[in-house]
């Protein structure tokens, strides 16, 4: 194998090491693509999930004031209800006290003015007297057992209002617990996803750190393979070259050989022709069987070379593409614990970032280099 085939052979190698380059660089790109759409459909998702969040939240907050309005409310209405109720009890009291008096003077006036006119006739006005009193003495209790029985009927009415409204209340805090028992649920399952995430991060980034290890161990194994296999073959090509230039030189020095005993022997310049042109013949041959020869075993092993090359590739192909993909579910995995830390933890959270840092992947790096 001469320096121009050698030289071709690295031009075709290299030109095909860019093709690989260009179809890795494209389907990197469409891997891109496809990422991006899954991590869009994904802050789709929380967003509407955060927007149900915050609707449960608002909801609570909307019952817990109606709740409270409630129980100011009633308070309010059995304050005035009370105020109310002794004002009146009190001018009601007050009103019968001064009838009473007023009734009680003015039957003693007469009883004096009767007794001065006749005092004959004292003893029976005195008795009207006292019947009055207790006349008036008695339209007063009616009076007080009247108001009592309004108060207690208005007092069961406040009271039966007041328990409408405390089972309300309950109802509403029955809700407001259920609605908080259901939020409290969804804030575990959360972390418990948050935590399962956590877990198959830590063990694809162990899993990936090995793969790297393990592709880095093989991509060294394989170059310095090939570059055994290579100097193996430049030395065994050299060999056979040697060998087959030795060839060469015995048959040259055999024809040699064949000539000088036929000169020497041969008297008859017929014959000697003869004899000249069937060497010639036979030196013929063996040329054309030796450039054969060599022209085989040139294209055996370059068709060899190229296919152990193939090979070589597609091992690193197959590793790459291995990488690529634990890489691309890792930075998946990552950028999903982000987004749950924050909906959990806020700014406080552990990997609490204002934007998805992307900075982290490694720039594509091709097949190629690894070829050489």
């Amino acid at each position: 194998m001469d320096d121009t085939e050698v030289s071709s052979f690295l031009s075709q190698r290299q030109e095909f090491e860019l093709t690989e380059t260009c179809i890795l660089q494209e389907e990197e790109i469409s891997r891109l693509k496809l990422n991006l759409n899954d991590l869009n459909k994904q802050i789709k998702q929380k967003k509407k999930e955060i927007s149900k969040i915050h609707q449960r939240n608002s909801q609570k907050m909307s019952l817990v004031n109606e709740l409270n309005s409630i129980i100011e409310e009633t308070n309010s209405e059995i304050a005035k209800s009370n105020q109310s109720h002794l004002t009146e009890i009190s001018s009601l009291k007050s009103s019968y006290s001064q009838a009473a008096s007023s009734i009680t003077d003015e039957f003693l006036q007469k009883e004096r003015k009767t007794i001065k006119r006749n005092s004959k006739n004292s003893l029976i006005e005195k008795q009207k007297l006292e019947k009055m009193q207790e006349i008036v003495s008695n339209v007063l209790k009616e009076q007080e057992q009247l108001l009592e029985e309004h108060k207690v009927i208005e007092m069961s009415k406040y009271t039966d209002l007041a328990i409408q409204l405390r089972d309300k209340a309950l109802k509403l805090k029955s809700k407001i617990a259920a609605a908080q028992e259901k939020l409290e649920a969804t804030k575990e399952n959360i972390k418990k996803k948050l935590n399962s995430t956590f877990n198959d991060i830590s063990d694809r980034e162990t899993l990936l750190e090995t793969s790297i290890l393990s592709f880095n161990d093989s991509i060294n194994q394989t170059e310095i393979g090939y570059k055994g296999e290579i100097n193996s073959l430049k030395h065994k090509h050299n060999e056979e070259i040697e060998s087959l230039k030795q060839q060469i030189a015995q048959k040259t020095e055999f024809i040699e050989n064949l000539r000088q005993k036929i000169s020497m022997s041969v008297s008859s310049l017929t014959s000697v022709h003869q004899t000249f042109e069937s060497l010639k013949s036979e030196r013929d041959d063996l040329d054309s069987e030796n450039t054969s020869l060599v022209l085989s075993f040139s294209k055996e092993t370059i068709d060899g070379e190229i296919g152990k090359k193939q090979d070589i590739k597609s091992k690193i192909l197959q590793g790459r593409k291995t990488i690529e993909k634990l890489k691309r579910d890792n930075d998946r995995l990552l950028n999903e614990v982000k987004r749950l830390d924050f909906l959990i933890y806020g700014r406080n959270g552990k990997y609490y970032s204002n934007e998805m840092d992307l900075s982290h992947r490694k720039p594509f790096v091709p097949v190629g280099i690894y070829a050489k």
